[in-house]
């Protein structure tokens, strides 16, 4: 196989640091521009310009040695001046453009992103089956939404400002007391009022759990949620809007039973409506709903008229 001899100029160039690129370059120049079809040397083909081939293309009038018109079969794998073609390193598929770089970077980005919004969609669901007392309740639901080792107590407690309409009552109290043990002293009643903000830490609220109760508050729609243990319990719910009528006092009977828990449970309940009765749980989840009633404070409501006002 005949080569095309480089003039000693061109030779000097070689120690470019894109050597092989360029010489890949001329070499394809060699074959477009058809020398072996009697194209004069030195005459660029059509399509091609002085500017494409770049520090190859020689000036007229240079006394530079010209090269040879020999047809020469020309593969990546070819020799020239014992230097090896191979594809310019600027084509290889691991030199992606920077824009292409970036633009996968993003796409990675909004793919990372994706998954943690699903990931986090999807403990929000299973959140719905698996329950844990977020005050350090051992019980869990399991399958089919079922108390492992414990009743789930839910319920709605509700109001009437007036006659004519009801409200959820908002922040009301639920306690629930083991009905065959009581404490060894009674429980303090600060941090369990309606009026107070419930806290986990106060003795009284950890005076209820150890016993083997609950404490709560209803939520803004009125509903609660706790878990005991199956068995017998008094249930006292305590209305954060429903007042009693000035001057109403506890019933004997309640307030008797209330005091082999709470010290001074006539603080405990205040002006406030009350509901204190014996339940028994053994099921896995029980549904417990009532209603205050009026708040009396309202007493002297004019249903004809407030509605003419």
């Amino acid at each position: 196989m005949t080569v095309p001899r480089i003039s000693r100029t061109t030779e000097q160039n070689l120690a470019a640091p894109h050597r092989a690129d360029v010489i890949g370059r001329f070499a394809g120049q060699q074959v477009a521009a058809g020398r072996s079809d009697g194209i004069p040397p030195g005459q660029p083909a059509i399509g091609s310009s002085t500017e494409e081939a770049g520090p190859w293309a020689e000036k007229e009038g240079e006394g530079t040695e010209q090269l040879e018109a020999t047809p020469a079969a020309v593969t990546p794998d070819s020799q020239v001046s014992g230097i090896t073609l191979a594809p310019s390193p600027t084509h290889s598929p691991t030199n992606l453009p920077l824009k292409r770089r970036r633009d996968w970077a993003v796409w990675i980005a909004l793919g990372i992103s994706g998954a943690m919004v699903v990931s986090f969609l999807s403990g929000l669901w299973v959140g719905r089956y698996v329950w844990s007392d977020s005050r350090g309740s051992p019980y869990q639901r399991g399958h089919g939404g079922r108390i492992s080792g414990g009743v789930l107590v839910e319920g709605r407690l509700t109001y009437r400002p007036d006659p004519l309409s009801g409200r959820p009552d908002a922040g009301a109290a639920v306690i629930l007391l083991p009905a065959d043990r009581t404490p060894s002293q009674t429980i303090p009643v600060a941090g369990l009022r309606v009026h107070e903000a419930l806290r986990p830490n106060s003795p009284g609220y950890r005076a209820v759990t150890e016993l083997g109760g609950a404490v709560e508050r209803t939520g803004e729609g009125g509903e609660f949620m706790v878990v005991v243990p199956p068995g017998t319990y008094y249930v006292l719910l305590i209305s954060r809007s429903a007042h009693r009528p000035a001057g109403e006092p506890i019933r004997p009977s309640d307030l008797a039973e209330m005091r082999k828990y709470f010290y001074a449970a006539e603080d405990l309940i205040g002006p406030s409506k009350y509901h204190w009765a014996q339940y028994r749980f053994t099921e896995a989840e029980h549904s417990l709903d009532y209603n205050f009633g009026l708040d009396e404070r309202n007493q002297n409501f004019d249903p004809l008229r407030d509605l003419t006002q």
